[in-house]
């Protein structure tokens, strides 16, 4: 895919599953940075077998591509990205959402309330759950059953997904506005 190409959903959540095997170094923007990252660190076993005073020695760009070819690395926006043992899987058929423990009606789901007014305490507000992605005038009908017009009208409370890499604190913190 090229940059600014849409992915689809089906891909979006199929792409979050094996990120744990791709490592990221910031601040490496080529294969000298990378060979110097690889002494710094100790990457490879045998660096630690050599006399301080020869490392300054050692071909760093040359070591920086044995690396790159080895992880089938990327050099991104100021950034080494080594794929090394991942591989794309797809969990989620675009159909089925892969069972992770929670509901998997849907791909994410927000508890909603209406906004209190005043002094109220949100905690006393009524709430729904609402499964995403959804039709607008579903949407609109849980915002309606809350007591507001519309679902932009709504704060959430709570965060659910299907895709177990996808956590509610990666949205800051609750009872923000919902956008749709």
């Amino acid at each position: 895919m090229g940059e600014g190409d849409v992915v689809s959903a089906k891909d979006l959540i199929n792409m979050t599953y094996g990120l744990d095997k791709v490592s990221v170094a910031p601040n490496v923007k080529n294969l000298t940075e990378l060979g110097e990252l690889a002494i710094e660190s100790e990457m490879f076993k045998w660096i630690e077998s050599i006399p301080e005073e020869a490392l300054p020695y050692l071909d760093r760009t040359r070591m920086g591509q044995v690396i790159y070819e080895d992880d089938h690395g990327a050099f991104i926006k100021g950034m080494y990205i080594a794929a090394g043992e991942y591989q794309f899987q797809e969990i989620y058929d675009g159909q089925t959402l892969p069972n992770q423990g929670v509901h998997t009606a849907y791909a994410f789901r927000l508890e909603l309330a209406k906004p209190p007014t005043g002094d109220e305490d949100i905690s006393e507000q009524p709430t729904e759950w609402l499964g995403l992605p959804t039709e607008r005038e579903d949407a609109d009908a849980v915002a309606q059953r809350l007591g507001v017009d519309k679902i932009e009208d709504c704060v959430y409370l709570g965060f659910e997904s299907s895709v177990p890499q996808i956590e509610g604190d990666h949205f800051g913190n609750k009872k923000h506005k919902i956008l749709l």
